[in-house]
């Protein structure tokens, strides 16, 4: 992948995201309240989800020696949104809840720890996907 075409993807990226995030500005409002309300917000992240779907697709066409690192984030990605939109759904109440007893306490912990635990795995494939294959430099 060339440093032009890294840079096009990385500024889509960012570009969709910062878009989801700024709501009243760029997002209608009743949009925004969609947003934040379906899925316990999980919906913004849509986004990036999509992106690495079609980065892959993209790798995967090219043949590309990273298609395998950038898919595997997906898979990974996607079943993290899944404990993330557990965790509070619905109305605060978590599905994937795991009860801790303490004395006569009970303290419920959410899936949203698994959430990030998942989004830090992501982070290192597609960190070692760029490692082994980096971007081609520009004939001086």
């Amino acid at each position: 992948m060339s440093w032009l075409s890294a840079l096009a993807i990385s500024g889509l990226v960012v570009g969709v995201s910062v878009s989801m995030f700024l709501c009243g500005g760029l997002l209608p409002a009743g949009l925004c309240t969609i947003l934040n309300t379906s899925f316990s917000g999980s919906l913004a992240y849509v986004p990036s989800l999509v992106a690495l779907m079609v980065v892959g697709v993209i790798l995967h066409l090219r043949k590309h020696r990273a298609t395998d690192w950038v898919l595997s984030a997906l898979c990974v990605y996607f079943v993290s949104l899944i404990f993330r939109t557990l965790d509070g759904w619905p109305n605060g109440q978590a599905i994937g809840c795991m009860v801790r007893e303490v004395g006569e306490q009970t303290i419920l912990l959410g899936t949203h720890s698994i959430w990030h635990i998942l989004n830090a795995i992501t982070l290192y494939l597609l960190l070692r996907a760029l490692i082994e294959n980096p971007p081609r430099l520009p004939a001086a």
